[in-house]
């Protein structure tokens, strides 16, 4: 390969000229602006003032599961639970004294009611119950009496109006009345000689979901006796984290002044609002914190390769505009959005500087002394005049903008260098927020949101980026020229073709050939880069859903260790799941509450739960009560209570009692008192005792059944109990967080097997029309596949498989790595020498760096969606740039290298 001595002047291919109609309206478009810039800055900043001032009127959701979940029954459920005091958003204390009496305890918790009351945040304070409200418990456990017994309780009664069992009933009795109860189980045996009140108080072990949790004189406490329990019912909902974040102050505050009296006294804490508070201000914390270091790590970037702060500057003013500006006008819509939207700041940063650092590696090719190729100032100074390359027509060599003119040569520069890189970057532009919208299709509001905001601030970018960047690269090409890149270190195992005196160029058969030469660390960067992909691959097929919430709880760790505590003495209140049942009439409330014992008990013998607490038990609906004392008056006939008075007086001459001492208890069995009304019975009950269990209002009545499920099946099993419970009571409210993780990560999965194929054919189309070969872009997109096998590698492999939150990381990778692709391939697809690859390798190079940096940055985020998203993300879109260099770029050059990197006109073969 020759050049001929006399040839002329070689010219880019596909550069337009000064005449080319595109060229000339950006020229002038800049030129326009620039004799204006001052103006347009002025303009900016206070479009930022004004933007920024909009933004504080975004409503920022901090809760990832809720926001991000469908619009399921659950969540409705959970919505509607959220809006009343109690339920699932009450706060529960542990009282406990490290060393002391009961005495101490009691009056401590009088001490903090008082203190909680003052405070006036909370709709009720539960310290515990009075005397008379357990003695009226008693009495209404009482009145109820045979009707409380099911079928295999009164077979037990039957059984035990027997000679065999009342003989021995009487001696065990007869044998304690020494002891110091023993007048009271005298009386205990008078007043019901068959013992079937004990068969009623057994009933009462399926109320109670604390487990050896009991009253004394009027305080819920532990099965020790050293843990008291107060529940405190916030007039605020949990989501209003800023009223939640005040109402805790004052809690705080409260229990600090009642410490101060009682030194030894010690509190823990428990609920959702403290959950939600949490979140908020890790999510917060984290935030600032990777906004402000990713922002810093790229900016650190460009001044290392550039060696320029106008530079750092020119490339974030894109990013700060259209960031800015997307988030005023959600401020002006007044929408909700979720604050992890301002933790992908350094992903919209790293990404979006891309087409700054492609824009200015186009103009550096257009200056003479500016940069490797064969336009830079040693080789120019290689070359006699009048003979091998030498710059366009358009190349200034000096000179800031004269006035705005359309022929200013700085003005024609930066036309024609976005004229040049308008195709990638429009292609890495519409393939990113291919991957951003595409989140608009899901169910969860907080991906729709997340998407299209981050969209919308991709598309303000790119926008920015052709229309106003330039203006400000008119100076910047003026000025003395920056450092050149530094080729040895980032041309990636291509060697520059060195240019003779002679005006030849001396060429190997590979240079030839179009073929470079390689390095052995890059052979070697090769293989461990195919053997990592390997590896991941392996994983990548192995990956799996995670239907655990705690991965994604944000909590701190001095909140996750008091819950701890707290399910240690009181058992695990986090992952239980209440079942609300609301109607307009007690006796509707009853009649679906025993069908959802029914149910339980069914759940329970087939193991899909393992336990629950209901007051059915104690509860009977009017049409139980009629059955039961139908069933009790048959079976207590004169000649059964004849035979009861014979076999009672004979059992008790045999203990040495008084056999008439028992007549008028055997005579009540036959004749039961009146039962009130159902709901005095609701009102009376023992299930009234413990709050949230029964609900009165003159509207409607509430009644709250707890589940514990088991935690050792498979997930799907775990979450069966509530179809099971739909099924039979459609109506039946439930809140559990468990569930309401397990619907929503499974219908993430289901929606991305939907999506995914959907955004990778709207990326691969738009490719193929702006490549318009098949081939070029199946190669193009490798970048795109490996990105998204090294995000499913890494998930799998360093963070436990996928989760509800997998859509973000998924999309924006297909969105974002195959950008890498696009820039590497975008020269054969222009026919482009060569020589240009030398500048277009660095830059893609540091578009990278800027990228993963960004997203690296959440990587030092303390909330584990923030940081799981992070390392996902990071993964894939390194992955993406690695097959870019080490797949991409060599197959494009092997294949389309030979027949694309000559210019027709510039080199003749002899």
């Amino acid at each position: 390969m020759k050049i001929t001595p006399n040839q002329p002047p070689l010219t880019p291919p596909n550069v337009p000229a000064a005449t080319d109609c595109f060229t000339r309206v950006m020229t002038w478009w800049y030129g326009h602006l620039a004799r204006h810039r001052l103006v347009l800055s002025v303009v900016l900043v206070a479009l930022g003032v004004v933007f920024y001032r909009s933004a504080a009127h975004i409503h920022w959701a901090t809760n990832a599961l809720l926001y991000f979940s469908g619009n399921s029954k659950i969540v409705r459920d959970l919505h509607t639970a959220a809006a009343e005091p109690g339920l699932a958003n009450d706060l529960r204390l542990d009282v406990h004294f490290a060393a002391g009496s009961r005495g101490h305890l009691h009056s401590a918790v009088r001490r903090l009611r008082r203190a909680c009351e003052q405070t006036g945040q909370f709709a009720w304070v539960w310290a515990g119950v009075s005397a008379g409200a357990q003695a009226r418990a008693a009495a209404a456990l009482a009145a109820l009496g045979p009707a409380l017994l099911d079928a295999h309780q009164f077979q037990r009664l039957c059984r035990r109006v027997s000679a065999v069992w009342l003989d021995r009933h009487f001696q065990s009795v007869a044998a304690r009345l020494q002891d110091p109860d023993g007048q009271l189980l005298a009386a205990e045996l008078q007043h019901d000689p068959l013992a079937w009140h004990e068969l009623r108080l057994s009933a009462l072990h399926q109320l109670n979901p604390l487990p050896g949790a009991h009253f004394a004189n009027g305080l819920l406490l532990s099965r020790d006796g050293r843990h008291a329990m107060m529940i405190l019912a916030p007039r605020v909902a949990p989501a209003n984290v800023a009223a939640s974040r005040k109402m805790l102050q004052q809690l705080r505050a409260a229990i600090a002044q009642v410490r101060r009296a009682m030194p030894a006294l010690r509190v823990w804490v428990i609920g959702s609002a403290l959950n939600y508070a949490s979140n908020q201000e890790r999510i917060l914390r984290d935030v600032v914190k990777i906004s402000l270091v990713g922002t810093l790590l790229v900016a650190g970037a460009i001044l290392l390769f550039f060696r320029r702060w106008l530079t750092v500057l020119i490339c974030l003013i894109p990013p700060a505009i259209g960031v800015g500006t997307t988030m005023g006008l959600a401020g002006l819509l007044r929408l909700h959005l979720p604050l992890i939207v301002l933790a992908f700041s350094g992903l919209i940063c790293g990404s979006t500087t891309d087409y700054g650092i492609q824009l200015i590696a186009a103009v550096k090719r257009r200056m003479p002394g500016r940069g490797p190729g064969p336009f830079s100032a040693r080789h120019e100074a290689a070359i006699p005049p009048g003979s091998g390359p030498a710059p366009t027509a358009d190349v200034p060599r000096a000179g800031a903008w004269p006035g705005g003119a359309p022929e200013s040569q700085p003005g024609q520069t930066a036309a024609a260098a976005v004229r040049e890189m308008f195709g990638p970057i429009s292609m890495s532009v519409c393939t990113s927020v291919t991957g951003y919208s595409a989140l608009a299709f899901s169910t969860a509001p907080g991906l729709r949101e997340l998407g299209l905001f981050v969209a919308a601030a991709t598309i303000g970018i790119w926008l920015v980026t052709f229309l106003v960047l330039p203006v400000y690269l008119g100076p910047w090409i003026g000025l003395s020229p920056p450092p050149p890149f530094r080729v040895s270190l980032f041309d990636f195992g291509l060697r520059p073709r060195i240019y003779a005196r002679n005006d030849r160029i001396r060429s190997t058969e590979k240079q030839e050939s179009n073929i470079p030469n390689r390095r052995p660390w890059f052979v070697l960067g090769i293989v461990a880069f195919l053997a990592a992909t390997v590896f991941l691959a392996w994983h990548a097929l192995r990956v799996k859903y995670s239907y655990h919430g705690e991965l994604l709880d944000g909590s701190s760790q001095k909140l996750l260790r008091q819950e701890r505590l707290f399910s240690r003495i009181w058992g695990d209140l986090r992952h239980r799941g209440l079942v609300v049942l609301t109607d307009s009439t007690a006796s509707a409330a009853l009649t679906q509450l025993q069908t959802l014992h029914t149910v339980l008990r069914k759940l329970k013998r087939q193991h899909q739960i393992a336990n629950d607490y209901t007051p059915a038990a104690i509860l009977p609906d009017p049409s139980q009560i009629q059955r039961r004392l139908v069933r009790w008056r048959q079976f207590w006939t004169p000649l059964r209570l004849a035979q009861a008075h014979r076999l009672v007086t004979q059992a008790a001459v045999k203990a040495r009692l008084r056999p008439t001492a028992f007549t008028d208890s055997l005579n009540d069995l036959s004749a039961p008192g009146s039962i009130t009304s159902t709901r005095k019975q609701l009102e009376y009950s023992p299930a009234a005792l413990i709050p949230d269990a029964i609900i009165l209002s003159p509207s409607q009545v509430t009644l709250t059944a707890a589940v514990m499920p088991r935690r050792d099946l498979p997930p799907a099993r775990q979450n069966q109990w509530t179809k099971a419970i739909w099924r039979a009571v459609p109506q039946a409210g439930i809140i559990s967080g468990d569930t309401l993780f397990y619907n929503t990560t499974r219908r993430a999965a289901a929606e991305m097997k939907h999506l995914l194929p959907l955004v990778a054919l709207l990326i691969l189309l738009p490719l193929w029309l702006y490549f318009r070969r098949p081939l070029l872009t199946l190669v193009a997109s490798l970048s795109l596949g490996v990105g998204f096998v090294w995000l499913l590698g890494a998930a799998q492999w360093l963070a436990g498989g996928l989760n509800l939150l997998s859509l973000v990381p998924i999309l924006f990778t297909l969105g974002v790595a195959v950008d890498y692709g696009i820039y590497t391939a975008a020269d054969p697809a222009q026919r482009r020498p060569d020589e240009i690859g030398k500048t277009r390798n660095p830059a893609t190079f540091l578009c990278a760096a800027t990228t993963i940096l960004g997203t690296g940055a959440m990587l030092l985020a303390g909330h584990p969606a923030l940081h799981w998203i992070g390392l996902t993300l990071t993964a894939g879109i390194t992955g993406g740039y690695l097959a870019s260099l080490f797949l991409v770029g060599p197959l494009t050059r092997r294949r389309f290298g030979r027949t694309t990197a000559q210019s027709p006109g510039s080199v003749q073969r002899r």
